[in-house]
């Protein structure tokens, strides 16, 4: 589809116009930022116009573009919005000892960033020498955990979280990147979610015995919050109302006493959205078999 106009107005000109009518310039969807507003334009019925003094910090769009001489042509995507001073990339991701991961940040103005070392063993950040990443970052994890000393809690054994921040050298709000780094795990120990009405997420802790059978993990079993807004309490997590966290971070631990592999780490993207629920946003004639 061909857009009506070459060159967009002036931001205020386009937003007078707006009061009036829609316009998106031939476009189905038009995304215009102004510092802490968004704007959401479309030419369909799914997504409300948010304008004004509506900030958009974090939130989950569904976005359907139809074709114009056909409706069942439909394409449809879930588009998360995020309000930051730095993007940054991954906001979160798991490595396993010794591994690498890139590491890429930017401002809208293309300021010079600073990247701190993460603390004392827990790897370093060094710069990446390709050019399609001109300020990113190589993290490189350890090739063994810190020994656990008493005080800590017991998925240190085998898990540490690594805070990696980076911020405009000429000063400004930071951001953190949370790598996970995830030393020796039983694969026979899993986190499972499942989301509430409520908008609140159960988490269980699950085991496979030896003729494979799905278990609930029993006995001392330590829960940790290890970043989000919200609470977890008796294996549920409630989001903070108001937070504009995009996920939160969760581990359980088995204590058997000796083991130090019987754990799992879940990372719950938030608003959290099940795999049933994504199903029907995308198509609603898919239903799920039992």
């Amino acid at each position: 589809m061909q857009p009506e106009v070459t060159e967009a107005p002036l931001y205020e000109d386009w937003l007078k116009k707006m009061e009036t009518q829609l316009w998106t310039f031939g476009w189905d969807v038009l995304l215009a930022f102004d510092k802490g507003t968004t704007n959401i334009l479309l030419r369909q019925e799914f997504i409300d116009r948010l304008g004004g003094e509506n900030r958009f910090p974090f939130g989950r769009v569904l976005v359907v573009a139809k074709d114009d001489k056909d409706d069942k042509l439909i394409s449809k995507a879930l588009v998360s919005l995020v309000e930051n001073d730095v993007s940054i990339y991954p906001l979160v991701a798991s490595v396993n000892l010794g591994s690498k991961q890139t590491l890429s940040a930017a401002t809208p103005d293309g300021a010079d960033l600073t990247w701190e070392q993460p603390p004392e063993g827990l790897g370093a950040v060094t710069k990446d020498s390709d050019s399609a990443n001109p300020q990113g970052q190589i993290y490189t994890a350890p090739v063994s955990l810190p020994k656990w000393v008493s005080g800590n809690p017991l998925y240190y054994y085998g898990l540490r979280h690594v805070p990696i921040t980076v911020k405009p050298t000429a000063g400004g709000t930071a951001a953190i990147i949370d790598m996970l780094v995830v030393g020796p795990k039983s694969q026979n120990y899993w986190l499972e979610a499942v989301s509430s009405t409520e908008g609140s997420v159960q988490v269980e802790f699950y085991k496979a015995d030896r003729e494979g059978n799905k278990l609930p993990v029993t006995g001392n079993v330590e829960w940790t919050l290890v970043k989000g807004d919200g609470t977890l309490e008796n294996k549920v997590y409630t989001p903070k109302s108001g937070s504009s966290e995009q996920y939160a971070i969760i581990v359980a631990f088995a204590d058997d006493g000796e083991s130090s592999d019987k754990f799992d780490v879940l990372i719950l993207p938030l608003p959290f959205i099940s795999i049933k629920r994504y199903s029907k946003l995308l198509d609603p004639h898919v239903m799920e078999i039992e």
